[in-house]
């Protein structure tokens, strides 16, 4: 990994829910794991998102240490966009090129990925069911208290809105940021956040659709939502659509011409049961998919 392991609060989010929070079905499926330790040899090792120069000794290192090597990726470094240099373009294809398999967080990730190495598959984000243990029991649908949790800066996303959300949302965030409308902040912890998530009736998560990157962007913001069953407001990412298949008490601003209040609405006929996604996106079910994958014994013929 990119980074010592060190709270969860401290470390980058898909790290700690890719990585960190997986190790313990990994080691109840009686398989020995190690987190950057160079000094041992090895069945199976994954990179995890990094791609910088200094990835590429580390991957021709572990090349020689380990029986097989994966990369695990969660944005769409394979192609040139505006959010990553030519470099960490070049650096993510010539480790592409030499892995012996792809694990990508979204199908448009991997449908790059698919250009430079011949075998890929898509495993989604995960929650620890364990953690993420509480549901949101009514909802307020008359006068909806609409919630948000990311990266400060993010929520940027949310301004077009300002009449709609004025006073009347709750940002869980690293810290807070002036904005053109009022809000509740609450600090991200990971210890709290199960919690602290159930303060609000409706997950209101518009995003930019249109970019390279945006279109890379997992479910895990809408995920644990969905787990807590409460009702989501968002746009149309591939990732989020793919997760309304298995969590009814999603509506999307484009079908309602970005009218929150008719969005607002049609949720309060969906239904809130969360028995599919607690199955396909939880931590057991992503380990399990990542030891099929690495395990795999035809290596090199494209999976979906």
């Amino acid at each position: 990994m990119p980074e010592r392991v060190k709270p969860f609060d401290k470390m980058s989010a898909s790290l700690w829910i890719r990585a960190l929070q997986i190790v313990p079905h990994y080691q109840a499926m009686g398989i020995s794991v190690c987190i950057n330790h160079f000094f041992k040899q090895y069945d199976v090792a994954i990179l995890y998102r990094e791609y910088t120069f200094k990835t590429l000794i580390k991957l021709f290192y572990l090349k020689l240490i380990a029986k097989k090597v994966f990369y695990d990726q969660v944005v769409n470094v394979f192609i040139h966009h505006n959010n990553v240099s030519a470099m960490q373009v070049w650096v993510a294809r010539i480790i592409a090129k030499n892995i012996d398999g792809c694990i990508c967080s979204t199908t448009p990730i991997q449908q790059s990925a698919k250009l430079l190495t011949n075998y890929t598959t898509v495993i989604p984000e995960c929650i620890s069911l364990s953690h993420f243990k509480y549901k949101k029991a009514t909802i307020n649908y008359t006068a909806p208290t609409f919630i948000w949790s990311g990266i400060c800066k993010k929520a940027k996303a949310l301004s077009p809105y300002s009449d709609v959300i004025d006073a009347n949302i709750i940002l869980i965030t690293n810290q807070p940021i002036e904005l053109s409308f009022n809000y509740e902040y609450i600090k991200w912890s990971h210890q709290t956040f199960p919690q602290d998530i159930l303060r609000g009736d409706i997950a209101f998560l518009p995003r930019d659709t249109s970019t390279v990157y945006n279109q890379g962007h997992s479910e895990f913001k809408a995920l644990v939502f969905a787990n807590a069953s409460m009702p989501i407001i968002a746009n149309k990412l591939p990732s989020y659509q793919e997760l309304s298949k298995y969590y009814e008490s999603i509506v999307f601003l484009e079908d309602y011409n970005n009218d929150v209040y008719q969005c607002v609405q049609a949720l309060i006929k969906k239904s809130r049961d969360t028995t599919q996604i607690r199955q396909l996106y939880s931590s057991h079910s992503f380990a399990h998919q990542v030891h099929q994958f690495v395990c795999n014994e035809n290596l090199g013929n494209n999976t979906e």
